[in-house]
């Protein structure tokens, strides 16, 4: 599993490879998926609207998300 994030312009802010994952409800933040709203270099973004596309098993999802400071 695979998460990606994305700003407006489409330039990729993050990755985060989360390996494999059996099928199933993720519901503490241990073992879920989560972003710290930092980029690849460790600095906060801005607030503004990013996507982020998780990929698994030929699966692929993008959704919108609003980051508020």
């Amino acid at each position: 599993v695979t998460i990606s994030i994305y700003n407006l312009k489409g330039e990729l802010i993050r990755s985060i490879k989360l390996g494999r994952k059996e099928a199933g409800s993720y519901l503490s933040k241990k073992k879920t998926a989560h972003w710290d709203g930092r980029d690849e270099a460790g600095e906060r973004v801005a607030s503004g609207v990013y996507f982020y596309t998780m990929k698994a098993n030929g699966f692929k999802m993008t959704k919108k998300m609003v980051v508020l400071r």
